[in-house]
């Protein structure tokens, strides 16, 4: 008796207009969202290479250890395309230098980046709103609608139970959501296996549960249109309150959770941070200002750029005296340079706890709803979820560790090529000094670029080290057994409703 209810529910529900508009919809919006996710993905793809080349190059063309920056690059993540995550909003890159300790950057006009949910369209989005609403469609005349028909009564008097009629139609109308639903998702993978055709094992694995908890996240929107179904008796009411439900769960609560996570976590004013870290700059300043007033020395350079707030003095020729004062005054900036970056990196990381707190509390707030979880998991199955985007800054802050200790094995910091171009040869006495004409045979002066740059073939590059399978799993099968829990309440739910429903 169950399958025959479930598969008359099955046929019934194919020749539907809400099944055919409904599926064709959901197939548009998913080709292009795919079409649009995989072309951006590509871009993604050569903008990260090309940043590769151009720190390569950036790299060779140094001719001193100061000015040595680098551009610290996570590559896109191939399966984006199903949830874009925190990471589209926070970036994927932060500059190294040696006064600068890479942190979380906030690129957007919201208060909270972590919070700005609805930024780009993704499959998460369209299955969310879009299947979760048609869900509700297929749901809410279940058993209304038949009790208005006259066949409910005709169905009960066939000697079937309730729990077979509420089971027989759950499969029925779940079946016809599935199909749906994989249509829209065997398109989306022709495209993600045209675009990307050496999508690993691991990968698939991910879209694999990112199909199960999508299937589950559909259940528990149709299973409450099914409550509400069997609680009413009209159709048309039930209707005006699946979409209440809808609206309530899907839009309210991740909005209304945002909000309340920013009353509740209150947040300083941005413009606080940066007054801390000016006044951080105008500290040292001064303390370096109130040194080189102390030690004043004339002083004689060819070919400088100076950039005293980063301690970068590169110059292609000085007097023995003026590079001893550099020495010292390099040697009296290091700790100081060394205290402010620390202070600074304080300051934001102070500040990050504060939005990571809220972000936290919205996320909790958020769970009360089958979308918010829905999306926290989809985010780790990504691997686009903030967790995965703290993973890429640790790792970039333990490669600007090994980049000090690099170049301390170069003994950098102390060495002429820390600030200048010239050799030991080359200082001489203002004397002499005076007497040499530096100008090239062609009779111009020699620009930095005229020398040749650091020996940097063996300079630690940076490899982002991607968060295993193993260790997301446990996470990612919490959220799944929290979806099966809320199913199987649901369910419950709609037979204890239904057995006490008046089918007269």
């Amino acid at each position: 008796m169950i399958w025959k209810i479930a598969k008359k529910e099955f046929h019934n529900n194919l020749l539907t207009f809400r099944f055919t508009f409904g599926t064709l919809i959901l197939i548009l919006l998913v080709l292009s969202i795919t079409l649009v996710s995989a072309r951006n993905f590509v871009d993604l793809r050569q903008e990260y290479m090309l940043s590769s080349q151009e720190n390569e190059k950036r790299l060779r063309e140094n001719r001193v250890y100061c000015t040595i920056e680098y551009n610290v690059i996570k590559s896109p993540e191939v399966l984006s395309v199903l949830n874009l995550g925190v990471t589209n909003r926070l970036g994927n890159s932060v500059l190294l230098s040696l006064r600068q300790i890479p942190s979380p950057e906030k690129k957007y006009t919201q208060e909270n980046p972590l919070l700005n949910i609805f930024t780009s369209l993704d499959l998460t989005l369209v299955y969310k709103i879009v299947i979760s609403l048609l869900a509700m469609l297929f749901a809410f005349d279940v058993i209304s609608g038949e009790k208005e028909k006259g066949t409910l009564k005709l169905l009960l008097s066939q000697g079937a139970s309730r729990f077979k009629i509420i089971l027989g139609k759950y499969f029925g109308n779940m079946l016809t959501l599935i199909v749906s639903f994989l249509i829209s998702l065997f398109i989306s993978f022709l495209v993600i296996i045209i675009h990307f055709p050496n999508l690993g094992h691991l990968d698939w694995i991910r879209i694999f549960f990112f199909t199960v908890l999508t299937l589950f996240y559909i259940s528990v929107f149709f299973l409450l249109g099914l409550i509400i179904s069997s609680f009413t008796k009209k159709s048309s009411h039930s209707l005006i309150f699946c979409l209440f439900i809808w609206i309530f769960f899907v839009i309210i609560i991740p909005d209304l959770s945002t909000y309340l996570a920013t009353v509740f976590k209150s947040l300083p004013p941005e413009k606080t941070v940066e007054a801390q870290i000016k006044e951080l700059y105008s500290q040292t300043r001064n303390k370096i200002n109130e040194w080189q007033k102390v030690n004043r020395v004339p002083i004689y350079i060819r070919g400088a750029s100076f950039n005293s707030d980063e301690g970068r003095y590169v110059f292609q020729g000085a007097t023995k005296e003026t590079v001893e004062h550099f020495k010292k005054l390099i040697a009296f900036e290091e700790p100081l340079f060394k205290e402010r970056t620390d202070s600074i990196w304080q300051v934001k990381q102070d500040y990050y706890f504060l939005l990571r707190n809220q972000e936290k509390l919205a996320t909790l707030l958020n769970r009360i709803s089958p979308t918010g979880l829905f999306q926290e998991a989809t985010e780790m199955i990504a691997r686009t979820d903030i967790t995965n985007y703290e993973r890429f800054i640790q790792q970039a802050v333990l490669y600007r560790e090994s980049v000090f200790n690099y170049l301390e094995t170069k003994d950098a910091f102390r060495s002429l090529r820390f600030f200048t171009v010239m050799e030991e040869k080359d200082i001489l006495p203002l004397e002499e000094y005076k007497k040499i004409d530096y100008r090239k045979p062609d009779g111009s002066y020699p620009t930095l670029e005229d020398y040749a740059p650091l020996n940097l073939t063996d300079f630690p590059r940076f490899r982002y080290q991607e968060e295993r399978l193993p260790d997301v799993f446990p996470r990612v099968i919490l959220l799944l057994m929290i979806f099966i829990f809320i199913n199987l309440v649901l369910f419950f739910g709609s037979a204890w409703a239904f057995n006490l429903y008046d089918v007269r």
